[in-house]
């Protein structure tokens, strides 16, 4: 395996009644994803955010995005069973030696949906969707390579089983995610998986309405996989890439509150061609508030 180090930087914002981040940390995407609980209900819920991050490609272009995704002002809880909505616009720009482009708008909008599968004694399985429709139109184009594009696929479906062990106040916590995303006018976005294992241990009160403690120290490992994307039913070169991190984080928990802070810094990169997409910092902030 080759190694290679890159400048790339995500910082997220995001407010949501409930969201994986606090079940496996690395895992979250762009997005919070629902955590249910046993309760039955309907309910208010404010939230919003901001994502950045930096891609360097082959070709030494330089892709920088921007994007405030939105929770929409409604949830529902059936029992084990959650259901939101969620939109998000963004500003997508590819820098070259050739100059710069840019691209902005509407960009996904969608469901989310989690399920509690299993919740005895220190276990705690979830499993967690998001369905997104890109519609982005001829604006989400731009003069630069098509992966850069925000109009390259129609439609984005992420899977991800969450599974957290709780002893006293250490707790392990491991994640599995499946990102697809489907093709669009002959471009056909690669496949992602990812892989997360983070140990945490809880400081001060516990809060059952968060389910953690009010201060809870992380630090894991999590892998990144991306699948080459196709064009034509070609492959294109430079699109497939693979990266471990290390990831150190801290979240805050109180009744009507949660914050949660998180770093990966790479420690070793996989890059099947000679030259691809790289990757060297992730960092994200995320907030989340219940409404009671």
């Amino acid at each position: 395996m080759k190694q290679s180090y890159w400048k790339a930087l995500l910082v997220a914002t995001g407010l949501a009644a409930s969201s994986l981040l606090a079940q496996a940390p690395g895992l979250s995407q762009d997005w919070a994803a629902p955590s249910p609980t046993r309760s039955w209900g309907v309910g208010g819920l404010l939230g919003g955010g901001l994502n950045y991050s930096a891609l360097n490609d082959a070709a030494g272009g330089e892709v920088r995005s921007y994007s405030i995704p939105v929770i929409l002002p409604l949830e529902v809880s059936l029992g084990r069973l959650y259901m939101g909505g969620a939109f998000e616009y963004a500003v997508q720009e590819y820098r070259s030696a050739a100059g710069s482009s840019n691209a902005e708008g509407p960009h996904y909008a969608g469901l989310l949906l989690g399920y509690q599968l299993f919740h005895e004694g220190r276990w705690q399985i979830e499993w967690n969707n998001r369905t997104f429709a890109n519609i982005a139109n001829e604006n989400g184009q731009l003069n630069g390579p098509e992966y850069a594009w925000l109009a390259n696929e129609r439609y984005r479906l992420d899977n991800e089983l969450a599974v957290r062990y709780q002893r006293e106040r250490a707790n392990v916590r491991m994640g599995l995610a499946h990102n697809l995303r489907t093709e669009r006018d002959g471009y056909d976005p690669g496949e992602t998986s990812l892989a997360s294992l983070a140990f945490g241990y809880g400081f001060g009160d516990y809060s059952p309405e968060a389910r953690d403690y009010q201060l809870t120290v992380l630090l894991g490992v999590n892998a990144r996989y991306n699948f080459a994307d196709r064009k034509d039913n070609a492959r294109v070169a430079g699109t497939e890439y693979g990266t471990v991190f290390v990831a150190p984080g801290l979240q805050i928990a109180t009744r009507t509150l949660s914050l949660q802070a998180m770093v990966e810094v790479p420690v070793q990169q996989l890059q099947p061609d000679e030259q691809s997409i790289r990757e060297e910092l992730r960092a994200n902030f995320g907030m989340r508030y219940y409404l009671r």
